[in-house]
């Protein structure tokens, strides 16, 4: 009989506790302290859901010396109440004068200086600090009160945080990306939307048609850059040019990335427009496939895009140029780039003006009438180095014309139909090439033509078929030095014809060849020849 006592008492309790929880929302002073807890990812909170019904008679404090997150919480608190239920609390500092507070329902946001105030217990943020709900303590430090805020909206006013956006989805905006709709206004509204909050674009997978130009001002547009990109069937989402006569895409201090164009270009029209343009400082293009443009990439040379940096990328078919960078002030660079023209030659695969520091590493040129020409442009000429750089299947591998250039070219293979190196008459700069591997199969390997001062060395130079035209050919340039090299010529190896004052210096050369070493029929240039010359090898001079 004990035990049924006990046992029924404790029940008594046990529904009483239970009518007050479900009730207690009728005492004006009530706000539920329950032992019940619910789990808010490894924290846990108090059960304040009866607060609601009698909110409007509470005030929102918060520390004097808040941080400001702490009163950004408490910012959000007093607007998410106001919205959902129409009631505005009064938001105040912990300090509000002589007032006598003891009795005010107060709701508390983070740590205060009043003596009453007490941290929530260890393991909770969320918590009531007497029977009656007078206080309501949201959290102590910054973390946990922001958390906290969030929790108490969510249990009482149906707050749902904002999902942690990591970027603005092109599709979020209306694009389709099935190759037939237009999503040109779709993608310039997700750009909008990513200058207004520093968000990146994503661009998913699919086939996008864009008639009009999408400039990127410190916006970065990026797709699946781990898709292939270099391959037949590339991985990256396709965009199309579809209006040539207006670039696709202007990069200013933004970037673009991981994206497969397909342009229309035509080979001799004029009027097209480059897909890619870069007009402002430090814009990137980089990791992404562009197909059959007129011009795959250019700087207009006026902006000063210095800094720029253009990075993997691979172009296929362009029909005037691939990559055009001039007007830079600051540093531009290009790593690993490739113009491959498998089907029709290009005029010119990379074309560098005006640059201050260019730094060009790994690029390579498949079938163009020039693989990289350096002309000065109106801002002024190329200072710049190329790194592994090559050319295959192209009729002149470097060729520098008009302007004072200051250009090192290290390392890399320049397999030419025509000329290796061509330095023109109107090249007054200073040209060294090191290490390279120079080779022509119809006119000559190395033509010197002008320039300030020209130096090759440690270069393979390699003129092995059956021609009339010598593998070396120096016709001009103040101060030429040509030394150090392995030549491997079946015609005459070095014509000279320079009729001006300057000096020619052919020295420590291992030559092997088939006809005569040197035809000499300069006038006023000094010359010296010293080298190892194999294969019974003759001289004259004229």
């Amino acid at each position: 009989m004990k035990y049924i006592l006990q046992f029924n008492k404790m029940m008594s309790v046990f529904l009483c506790a239970a009518m007050l929880f479900s009730f207690a929302g009728c005492n004006e002073n009530a706000a539920v302290q329950n032992s019940a807890q619910n789990e808010t990812g490894d924290v846990k909170v108090y059960n304040l859901a009866t607060v609601k019904e009698n909110i409007a008679d509470y005030t929102i404090v918060r520390g004097d010396a808040s941080d400001d997150k702490i009163t950004e919480a408490s910012v959000l608190l007093r607007n998410t109440i106001r919205d959902a239920i129409g009631v505005e609390l009064t938001l105040t500092t912990d300090w509000d004068g002589d007032a006598d507070n003891s009795e005010r329902l107060e709701i508390r946001v983070g740590k205060t200086n009043r003596e009453t105030t007490a941290a929530p217990e260890e393991g909770k943020f969320v918590v009531t600090d007497d029977e009656n709900g007078n206080i309501i303590l949201l959290g102590a430090d910054v973390k946990q009160t922001v958390k906290a805020v969030e929790a108490f909206l969510a249990q009482n006013f149906g707050y749902e945080p904002p999902v942690n956006q990591i970027a603005h989805n092109v599709k979020d905006y209306g694009a389709v990306g099935d190759g037939v709709e237009d999503d040109t206004e779709a993608f310039k509204a997700a750009v909008k939307a990513a200058e207004a909050d520093g968000l990146p674009v994503y661009v998913p997978g699919g086939h996008y048609l864009i008639s009009d130009t999408i400039e990127l001002n410190s916006v970065t547009l990026y797709g699946q850059e781990q898709g292939a990109w270099t391959a037949d069937s590339c991985g990256l989402p396709r965009i199309d040019q579809t209006d040539m006569y207006q670039p696709l895409f202007d990069v200013r201090s933004g970037s673009l990335a991981g994206v497969n164009i397909h342009a229309s270009g035509v080979a001799g029209d004029a009027e097209m427009k480059p897909t890619v343009l870069i007009t402002g400082t430090g814009g990137r293009v980089s990791n992404s496939r562009i197909h059959q443009p007129y011009i795959g990439i250019y700087t207009d040379d006026t902006s000063n895009p210095g800094r720029c940096f253009i990075d993997n990328i691979f172009i296929v078919e362009a029909k005037e140029m691939g990559v055009y960078v001039a007007g830079t002030y600051d540093v531009p660079a290009l790593n690993n780039i490739e113009v491959w023209n498998p089907t029709e030659t290009c005029p010119v695969a990379f074309k560098f003006g005006h640059n201050d520091d260019l730094r060009a590493v790994n690029l390579f040129a498949f079938r163009a009438n020039v693989g990289f020409l350096i002309e000065e442009t109106e801002t002024g000429s190329c200072w710049g180095s190329f790194t592994n750089c090559s050319v295959d299947y192209t009729s002149i591998g470097f060729r520098f014309s008009k302007g004072n250039h200051h250009a090192t070219i290290v390392g890399g293979t320049y397999w030419t139909h025509h000329v290796a190196i061509d330095v023109t008459e109107d090249c007054t700069g200073f040209i060294a090439a090191s290490g390279c591997e120079l080779k022509s199969n119809g006119e000559r390997t190395l033509r010197i033509r002008g320039g300030n001062t020209v130096t090759v060395s440690g270069c393979s130079i390699i003129h092995d078929f059956e021609t009339e035209t010598p593998a070396v050919s120096v016709s001009g340039g103040k101060a030429v030095n040509i030394s150090g090299n392995t030549i491997y010529s079946r015609p005459t190896v070095i014509e000279i014809t320079h009729r001006g004052e300057g000096v020619v210096g052919i020295v420590n050369n291992t030559i092997y060849t088939g006809g005569k070493e040197l035809v000499d029929k300069s006038k006023n240039c000094v010359v010296k020849v010293d080298n190892i010359v194999l294969e019974g090898a003759s001289f004259t001079t004229e």
